[in-house]
């Protein structure tokens, strides 16, 4: 077995353009009505979970993005929802062997849209991604 086949199996797992493609591509697919991504499927991971909090509905809903030719789950695309202000976000758990490139991006993402928060909210939202992430290794095998 050669170097770079072993370096390709155990790096690399979500890669740049799948990253891209869930937190911008998906969303705007869903908005024209094209299909997903050639040679990827988009299955639930669980059942959405909603909770209301100060007049507000909030969820969160995790799917698993499968590499059809492998059959293999790349990445976690997580969509969190809250009615009273009609947000929608798209959101990728790269798997953890991905380059770090692309894991420093996903942390960086998630945080830079919640930047404007409170404290309080701020380590809310830094327990829910430390939580999300820990559901990569029941998904990503």
């Amino acid at each position: 077995m050669s170097i770079s086949f072993f370096f390709q199996i155990c790096v690399g797992q979500t890669t740049m353009t799948e990253y891209n493609y869930l937190t911008k591509g998906y969303k705007l697919d869903l908005e024209t009505g094209r299909d997903i991504k050639n040679g990827y499927r988009i299955s639930l991971a669980c059942p959405t979970i909603t909770q209301k909090l100060n007049g507000a509905e909030r969820s969160i809903t995790i799917y698993k993005f499968i590499l059809l030719e492998e059959e293999r789950t790349v990445a976690l695309l997580v969509k969190l929802g809250r009615t009273d202000t009609n947000y929608i976000g798209y959101y990728c758990l790269p798997d953890n062997k991905s380059d770090i490139e692309v894991l420093e991006k996903a942390t960086k993402d998630f945080f830079d849209d919640n930047q404007k928060l409170n404290d309080l909210e701020f380590a809310k939202t830094h327990y829910l991604w430390l939580s999300l992430n820990s559901l990569k290794y029941a998904f990503l095998k």
